[in-house]
């Protein structure tokens, strides 16, 4: 199930681990390793082009990539089932989507920033196959957050 949701209070979970695999070739992926691949993406602007949109889950609270101007990402994420993703500081941007992960498939969020009453905010919304792969085909793939 995907969706947006409102802001609300989350327990944590202790003693529950969180993988991230990235793409980069230094990273050997276990193929007994049940993971799902996330696409995070940010079509290049000319305005609000300088800031990294910061991606990561609420809960736990985790950066997954500094996404760059007009570059995609690609996580291998293992923590499976149900995650709530914002783009930016949760509590500055309330805004995020509820995803349950699933093994094996393939989700697409596409990462922009807007301007909102004089504040530069970062949104992320999940977007079809079809749309995001026509979106990324101009895109650069940025390998991790201290390459390129």
């Amino acid at each position: 199930m995907i969706g947006q949701s409102e802001p609300k209070t989350m327990s944590i979970t202790k003693n529950q681990p969180i993988l991230i695999l990235d793409n980069r070739s230094d990273h050997a992926v276990n193929d007994s390793l049940r993971t799902a691949e996330i696409y995070f993406y940010r079509p290049k602007k000319f305005t609000n082009s300088r800031p990294e949109i910061i991606i990561g889950t609420v809960e736990p609270d985790e950066v997954i990539v500094k996404l760059k101007n007009g570059r995609w990402y690609k996580a291998e994420y293992a923590q499976l089932g149900e995650r709530t993703f914002v783009a930016g500081v949760f509590v500055i941007n309330p805004k995020t989507w509820d995803v349950n992960i699933e093994e094996g498939r393939k989700y697409y969020f596409r990462c922009t920033v807007i301007n909102k009453s004089f504040k530069v905010m970062a949104e992320i919304e999940f977007v079809d196959e079809s749309t995001a792969k026509e979106e990324i085909r101009e895109l650069k793939e940025q390998k991790s957050d201290l390459l390129d």
